[in-house]
């Protein structure tokens, strides 16, 4: 590479003297500039001396190749670094001693770069070439050449904005010590920045960067400009990809607006609506379909269709509601109908089963949420409480449904059956109600379990339309082979069909009978029983008193005895003493029998008795008394024996019991209660009961 000594303005080699660094000297700066830069001047005030074979001043005359690639077309694997190239010369214009010297390099976006640090500007790079312990290490200068790859060190990575119109390169030198390790400390001081800095320009292959491939902007494809044409067969757009980030992702300030990510799904920006459509049609012309479907099933057994979900926006705030998905029709024109939405298999959001055991409200968010609710009652004659949505928009369906298992219960709504606004609702029944803005109304009720009622004009329940007719409405009864425990007394008139007796049974309030019969008569005696009379002579107390839990009467307080345990009140004969033999004591009763008498119902006669030990012990015998005399029902039966802590029931059976023992009309029915004790025992009686059917 020649050097020109000649001041001539078009050589490539220009020398400038003149500026004072110490006194009686002078810096000179040569700059070999190639072709592909402006020919300028440059002028570096250089302050620190270089130790190199005594005080020398260095200068650097430096040759700027600055350039990404020498490539117009993009390269998979391009070159991040700029080459920079320079010639250190001593301040007698001679090129400095080869070796390894330390420099370091800097970029200042903005400034003048005449100045160190450059105080308008703003650093944006700094990269350090230092010996560091190795001979060989720092930046190789030979006759005072130099070459480094900027960004080998320190890459520029994105801290370097190079759409910039100003960026300056600044050099400081640190001499060639092999001891240098931190720039600028001791052992390595720096000269400090050359000045001016150095402006980085463009070369003519960066420039050609503004096309590819020999293309102009003009010849590709741009956004708003021009029809493009393609002719070949292939894709016109084949996008492989294969890392992170999306396919496209399209912007308006800042802002996504149309995002394709790498798996192909579809979002929009969030600050505006969207709609998606197809161009309206020509004139006189039907409009084009739109189809939206998800996948179709692959072959194969089991290979099921893909799901299509179309839902509206999550709340995202407490208390927030859904967004709506609505589908309607197109508006018809003048006489055309507006067009339909059609279901072809409709199926309906369904809540979980709500159960109650006593009357409650209807979740309300089962209510604004689904499009059927299933209701279950766990005991009869509960009331559900149906309110009203939440959204009042009009057009809301809902099904109701009792569950199989459920009880019958009301469901009170603000649009039911009747001035009340209530729907009876059976097990498996299901009320179709519709919201019209401002009440629920009833459109349908399906039969359930049940057959439903109707109501008549009075306060009647009418079964059927009441007409003489060949379609007679008739109503069916459950069956069964005996009769129903019943607890509830508010089901008196209850009906079923016993299949035994063959025959319609009627709850009375004397019981399970049959139904149009005569009642039964149920006979109740507490001691003391009426008409009664009291037998034997022996030796012991016998008294007629009450027990209580309730008064605090022979309930174990208050050292009494213990004869009524807790929600215990019995009228009673009570017999004890303190003999060592046996002592008895008997009571009898006399009922006499009306003429309206027709049998004795089996299994009714009972006596309620308690013992406190096993010395103590209650019977009863039946007897039947007629016209021919007094005749015994069987055998005793024991009513009570040994402790017992609470009052036992003892029923008279087989040929014990009076409903075999061949009573009659105008017959009385004689009993005798026995009570028996030894050693301080006692021994207890309280209720009798019997019942007989009449004619």
């Amino acid at each position: 590479m020649g050097h020109h000594t000649s001041t001539s303005e078009t050589n490539i080699l220009y020398k400038i003297t003149g500026y004072k660094i110490k006194k009686n000297t002078k810096m000179t700066v040569w700059y070999h500039l190639t072709t592909i830069f402006r020919r300028c001047l440059f002028a570096y005030r250089h302050r620190l001396f270089l130790p190199i074979a005594g005080i020398i001043l260095l200068v650097v005359a430096f040759i700027t190749t600055l350039a990404f690639t020498s490539t117009a077309f993009a390269a998979p694997n391009v070159s991040r670094t700029i080459g920079f190239q320079g010639r250190l010369l001593n301040s007698a214009e001679a090129p400095v001693p080869d070796g390894y010297y330390n420099v370091q390099f800097k970029l200042y976006e903005g400034g003048t770069g005449t100045e160190e640090g450059n105080p308008n500007g703003e650093l944006v790079w700094t990269e350090t070439h230092v010996n560091n312990g190795d001979p060989e290490g720092g930046v190789q200068v030979k006759n005072g050449f130099l070459s480094v790859d900027l960004g080998s060190v320190t890459p520029f990575g994105s801290n370097v904005d190079w759409d910039n119109d100003t960026i300056w390169l600044s050099i400081n030198v640190a001499g060639n010590t092999v001891a240098c390790s931190d720039f600028g400390d001791e052992g390595c001081e720096a000269d400090g920045e050359m000045l001016p800095m150095r402006r980085i320009t463009a070369t003519p292959y960066a420039i050609n960067s503004g096309s590819v491939n020999g293309k102009t902007a003009n010849d590709l494809v741009q956004l708003g400009q021009g029809i493009q044409t393609d002719s070949t067969t292939g894709s016109s757009i084949f996008i492989n990809k294969t890392g992170d980030g999306n396919l496209i992702q399209l912007q308006n300030a800042a802002d996504d607006v149309f995002v394709v990510n790498k798996h192909g799904d579809i979002e929009f920006g969030g600050s505006r609506n969207h709609l998606i459509g197809v161009q309206d049609a020509p004139a006189d012309t039907e409009g084009a379909h739109l189809g939206i479907s998800a996948a179709n099933g692959g072959a194969g057994d089991g290979s099921n269709g893909g799901t299509l979900s179309l839902q509206g926006g999550n709340a995202g705030g407490l208390n927030g509601n859904g967004g709506d998905v609505i589908i309607s029709g197109g508006s018809g024109e003048g006489t055309g109908a507006d067009g339909l939405v059609i279901i072809s298999t409709p199926t309906f959001k369904t809540s979980e089963q709500q159960v109650c055991d006593e009357d409650c409200i209807v979740t309300q968010s089962s209510i604004d949420n689904n499009g059927a609710i299933v209701l279950s009652a766990g005991e009869p004659g509960l009331t559900f409480t149906f309110n009203d949505p939440t959204r009042t928009t009009a057009g809301r369906v809902i099904y109701v449904t009792s569950s199989t298992i459920s009880e019958r219960f009301t469901l009170a709504i603000n649009g039911g059956v009747g001035a009340d606004n209530t729907i009876t609702m059976k097990p498996n029944m299901t009320a179709t109600l519709f919201w019209n803005g401002s009440d629920w109304t009833t459109s349908s009720l399906s039969s359930g379990t049940e057959a439903p009622l109707q109501r008549g004009t009075a306060d009647n329940v009418q079964i059927g339309t009441g007409s003489e007719d060949a379609n007679t409405t008739l109503i069916t009864l459950d069956k069964s082979t005996s009769a129903p425990v019943i607890t509830d007394e508010s089901l008196v008139g209850s009906m079923y069909y016993d299949t035994t007796i063959g025959a319609v049974q009627c709850y009375e309030a004397d019981g399970w009978g049959n139904c149009g019969a005569s009642p039964d008569t149920f006979v109740s005696l507490s001691p003391e029983y009426a008409s009664a009379v009291t037998q034997g002579s022996n030796d012991g107390t016998f008294t007629s008193s009450i027990c209580s839990d309730e008064l605090g009467i022979n309930n174990g307080t208050n050292n009494e005895p213990a004869i009524c345990g807790t929600n215990e009140t019995h009228n009673f004969y009570g017999w004890t003493t303190d003999q060592v033999t046996t002592q008895s004591k008997s009571i009898f009763v006399t009922y006499e029998l009306p003429n309206t008498f027709k049998e004795f119902v089996e299994g009714s006669t009972s006596l309620l008795a308690k013992t406190d030990s096993v010395d103590a012990h209650v019977s009863y015998q039946v007897y039947r008394k007629s016209s021919t005399g007094l005749t015994a029902c069987g055998t005793p039966t024991t009513a009570s024996t040994g402790v017992q802590s609470s009052w036992l029931t003892e029923v008279t059976e087989g040929t014990a019991d009076p409903a075999e023992c061949g009573f009659e009309a105008g017959d009385s029915i004689v009993i005798k209660v026995t009570l028996q004790s030894v050693d301080d025992a006692h021994a207890y009686a309280s209720t009798l009961k019997f019942a007989f059917s009449n004619k």
